[in-house]
């Protein structure tokens, strides 16, 4: 991470993370499987992973307890109160959501994983709060790999006219995401963000980003793709991810909170400039058609070279059907990914692709992302007992029902 992310951050609260693993009872007994995957970014995780499982199969229905929602709120309400702090002195927006994905833990012995474990044995060894572990060799550490088997679209409505019998879930638009992450020359990371057949919003809005998007730099009109929409934009900023761990289920959840201002003001020279020389790059991107996938290329080479200074560093396409779905007087949106791309860390540039499900609660979404809204920290994690609720629902239906 670049040193002005890392102070970006700083301002922000900085990154928290925690770990915590959800628990039927103190009696119960847990084995380490390995994972026989290589991580996405290998240059930062070394030696074998496991994952977590219950010992006994059990295909019993699972909900979140009670003790760790508990947790996730005192995680989530102290950086939740930090941001609406932060929020009196900026206008900043906010997203709130869960992917779903395994949670691997790493740095373990390996004649202990041949162990079993209790609920005491998991409190020694894990490292449940990141940054109040100095001594970080002495606990297992644990790394998320996002996404699920692409099986699970099975389960899913196939049209918006489907009759669904999990709870009022319904497709309501398929559109296509693609990012680019870019270096400039003065050592800023930027993000190129374009959609087609983007979801339209309130009247009037035609050409205003999505509403979770943040940071925006400045638009990018596509001259041969006049029906797409693009932004260069800084990343967010994650300020709390949170690792939680369902031991009786085939899959774990993290939780992202992540802030930024909508548009981004206090732009210099350098900033500007650099922006528009992107800005103009970008603008002679393509979209290549082959089947039924669409990749958004960046321009001919022999036409319009990549400007002095910058680097192109990561690419994304997805295919995004978005889900509606009600519950307990709660809507909620389930995002699908079809996800492809590469990815590159210190070691080598790696292809990437996989199927990854988001889950968001509108009010949560229709509170932190707008900056007229006067919300409250107890406000939103208020409704946390509502959203783990539909959350266990939903992952019970598309994974432990299979």
């Amino acid at each position: 991470i670049a040193i002005k992310d890392k102070i970006i951050r700083k301002e922000h609260g900085g990154d928290t993370q925690f770990v915590c693993i959800d628990l039927n009872d103190e009696n119960e007994k847990f084995q380490l499987k390995l994972d026989g995957n290589s991580p996405k970014l290998d240059g930062f995780i070394q030696g074998q992973r496991y994952r977590i499982e219950t010992e006994l199969d059990d295909d019993s229905q699972t909900e979140i307890s009670n003790e760790t929602i508990s947790e996730i709120k005192n995680r989530l309400l102290t950086s939740l109160e930090h941001l609406k702090k932060l929020n009196d002195e900026k206008q900043l927006i906010a997203d709130l959501w869960c992917h779903f994905g395994k949670i691997l833990v790493y740095n373990v012995d390996e004649e202990e994983s041949k162990n079993i474990f209790t609920p005491v044995d998991f409190n020694r060894r894990l490292m449940k709060i990141v940054s109040n572990n100095k001594d970080k060799n002495a606990y297992w550490k644990v790394s998320f790999e996002e996404g699920v088997d692409p099986s699970v679209d099975e389960a899913l409505p196939e049209s918006e006219d489907d009759n669904h019998r999990f709870p009022r879930l319904k497709l309501v638009h398929t559109q296509w995401r693609y990012d680019f992450g870019f270096g400039t020359p003065s050592y800023r990371n930027v993000r190129l963000k374009a959609w087609k057949c983007l979801r339209s919003g309130p009247p009037g809005s035609d050409d205003q980003p999505p509403d979770e998007v943040k940071n925006i730099l400045t638009p990018v009109f596509l001259q041969a793709e006049k029906d797409m929409k693009a932004w260069i934009c800084y990343p967010s900023v994650t300020v709390l991810r949170g690792e939680i761990m369902t031991p009786n289920s085939p899959y774990d959840c993290r939780m992202k909170l992540r802030t930024g201002s909508r548009y981004v003001t206090d732009k210099d020279s350098v900033c500007l400039e650099e922006d528009a020389i992107l800005s103009d790059y970008l603008s002679h991107c393509t979209l290549v058609k082959k089947d039924d996938n669409m990749t958004l290329c960046l321009p001919d080479e022999e036409n319009h070279k990549i400007p002095d200074g910058f680097g192109c560093i990561f690419y994304r396409e997805a295919k995004e059907k978005i889900f509606s779905a009600t519950a307990d007087e709660e809507c909620f949106t389930v995002i699908v990914l079809d996800e492809k791309g590469w990815d590159s860390d210190s070691t080598e540039k790696r292809e990437q692709k996989q199927f990854g499900i988001r889950v968001v609660m509108n009010s949560w979404s229709e509170a932190l992302l707008s900056p007229e809204q006067d919300w409250t920290p107890e406000e939103i994690v208020a409704k946390l007992d509502k959203y783990m609720d539909f959350l266990s629902s939903l992952k019970n239906y598309l994974f432990d029902d299979s």
